[in-house]
């Protein structure tokens, strides 16, 4: 992902939109050992570290949760728990969290290298001050601003895929994420190209993630190489698919 840039991950309900944002900060925080601030609302701090256990060791989410381990696993989820204990992830969880409280986090964090947001949410919760139309699209806009100002690649993800309310909402690059029961597919759009492009998925659920199939990526468009900028590293699995999203297809073979 691009420092500067806001990518709103956006699906419907059950969707996993929130997964996503999950495991790219696992991916940048576990895997690449970079600072990350996640940033939950609605969610705990147990609930956010029980799926990164989960995609991790990986393990059952839902055993994990009721306790419900072999011996085995519960060796593998002791690691795991002393692999995120040790990581720079930063997971604020608190009840009153709003783009305010995030904006004056981040520069208490050296080399923050990614900033998650989960989540966004459509429908007004009054208990969820990054919840309803207004809220989304002042957060969308803060978010953005930080973005740019603080050079720093922003993740926010969206309980929606409500075309309408996605193209207001205007974000640098929107990932669409649509998924009929283990099938999943993730649609780049850039703000002022369009569509770009789509990456298939493979909903892992058991385990709090996504996986890549490896398919070939549907190219919409063919691109030129974007100049070197701040990334953030990502493994096989399916975080990755935003990078691969997000990366210029490689360009057509001459005749």
């Amino acid at each position: 992902m691009q420092a500067g840039r806001l990518y709103l991950v956006a699906g419907a309900p059950g969707a996993g939109a929130s997964l996503l944002a999950t495991q790219a900060a696992r991916t940048t925080a576990l895997t690449g050992h970079l600072p990350v601030l996640y940033a939950a609302s609605g969610l705990t701090r147990a609930d956010v570290a029980a799926r990164l256990i989960a995609a991790h060791t990986p393990v059952d989410y839902r055993r994990l949760r009721a306790a419900a381990l072999t011996p085995d696993e519960r060796q593998a989820v002791a690691e795991t728990t002393r692999l995120l204990s040790g990581a720079p992830l930063l997971i604020d969880d608190g009840t009153d969290l709003d783009t305010a409280a995030i904006t004056s986090t981040v520069p208490d964090i050296d080399r923050l290298a990614l900033l998650v947001i989960d989540r966004l949410q459509a429908v007004h919760d009054p208990r969820l001050p990054l919840s309803g139309p207004q809220a989304v699209t002042d957060a969308v806009q803060a978010l953005a601003h930080l973005a740019r100002t603080r050079h720093l690649p922003v993740l926010a993800a969206l309980d929606t895929d409500d075309p309408h309310l996605l193209s207001a909402l205007s974000a640098d690059l929107t990932l669409t994420l649509t998924r009929d029961d283990t099938h999943a597919r993730l649609t780049l759009t850039e703000r002022d190209l369009g569509p770009l492009t789509t990456v298939a998925l493979t909903a892992d659920l058991a385990h709090a993630r996504f996986t890549d199939t490896g398919a070939p990526r549907e190219d919409t468009r063919q691109l030129s190489p974007p100049e070197p900028d701040a990334t953030t590293p990502t493994d096989t699995a399916a975080a990755a698919a935003i990078d691969t999203a997000t990366a210029p297809p490689a360009p057509a073979a001459l005749p």
